[in-house]
């Protein structure tokens, strides 16, 4: 089964999320992981030679071309090498990645969620979440993208985990129904980056769910979903593949190309 039932459509529209198990083959899984650990290394080379490095608050981050990286930041303890923490986009470097993007049955449950037939990508991102990796706060994706986009809410995300995602690991986490509370303002705490995070005063922890996962698992979250992660308390890494899907003929968020899948 590919398309999501009535049931899972109404799972998805009254908590805001959906998750469905062994979507991914794990001879894929291998793969694609293989043509990860290539491209983390040619990545890391090429900023250290044509990155345009910087900071936010106390976060190095790194642009190389229309591509942003993130690098670790509470682990540095742990390796004296630096350490990804986020790449986007990272599909059009990675044709292991593109083709995942693609998957059929990612495609088809994206498009019985937004009831279209075609479909285009508006962004990917690879979190990398290495061992004792930091976490990230709470926070929602679409406030992110108003500025570039007029039609936020209908960019549904896919989460595929491409390793283990236990609670231990510091998994995604997000707080049930937030979606239906819209766009909320940033925190107040007079930090760099609060403006990133949704206000805590917003939300209710009561209603957090843990979302732990195995390789190969999916996770369909709304744009206005509140989540999160906690740090990785483990030595294992916990990669996951996030994929923004948008109705088809649109551009992407950085490069502005139009990638139809």
């Amino acid at each position: 089964m590919t398309v999501l039932s009535q049931e899972e459509l109404d799972h998805y529209q009254r908590d805001g999320y959906l998750i469905r198990r062994q979507q991914i083959a794990s001879t894929d899984l291998k793969r694609i992981n293989e043509a990860l650990d290539v491209a983390e290394i040619d990545l890391i080379e090429e900023s250290q030679r044509f990155g345009r490095s910087y900071t936010l608050g106390d976060r190095p981050f790194m642009d190389l071309d229309h591509r942003t990286l993130q690098f670790e930041f509470e682990c540095r303890e742990t390796s004296s090498k630096p350490q990804l923490r986020v790449v986007e986009p990272i599909s059009d470097y990675v044709p292991a990645i593109a083709e995942l993007v693609r998957h059929p049955t990612l495609v088809a449950a994206v498009a019985s969620i937004l009831k279209c037939d075609a479909l285009s990508l508006w962004t990917d991102k690879l979190n990398f979440k290495v061992g004792y990796g930091g976490g990230f706060d709470w926070h929602q994706d679409a406030p992110y993208w108003m500025h570039d986009a007029d039609d936020v809410q209908n960019m549904p995300n896919v989460m595929v985990a491409l390793d283990d995602a236990p609670l231990e690991s510091g998994c995604l986490r997000g707080i049930r129904g937030s979606h239906l509370l819209g766009a909320l303002p940033g925190k107040q705490d007079g930090s760099a980056l609060a403006g990133f995070y949704t206000d805590p005063q917003c939300f209710d922890l009561a209603s957090a769910v843990h979302f732990e996962m195995c390789a190969g698992d999916a996770l369909f979250f709304d744009p206005f979903l509140i989540h999160g992660s906690d740090q990785n308390h483990t030595a294992n890494r916990r990669r996951a593949l996030i994929v923004t899907y948008q109705p088809a003929h649109r551009q992407t968020l950085k490069s502005k190309a139009v990638v139809n899948i």
